[in-house]
């Protein structure tokens, strides 16, 4: 049987990598941003708004999701 403190450490190593894998498309992003700006002829105020758009959907996810509970 799992004991209280193995249970804690693996909810807390849970947490972590859920903590890393919710930013990994921000970071996704910024890794391609070059590959992007070439692929698509992007100037730099237009990079801007995409990753901006990114950003402010995530946000506005979040706050739903805050509103809903």
């Amino acid at each position: 049987m799992d004991s209280p403190s193995r249970r804690s450490t693996l909810t807390i190593a849970l947490c972590f990598i859920v903590a890393l894998i919710e930013g990994f498309d921000l970071q996704a992003a910024g890794t391609t941003a070059a590959g992007l700006r070439q692929s698509f002829a992007l100037d730099p105020k237009m990079l801007g708004w995409v990753f901006s758009i990114g950003i402010i959907s995530r946000s506005e996810e979040h706050t739903s999701e805050l509103q809903s509970l």
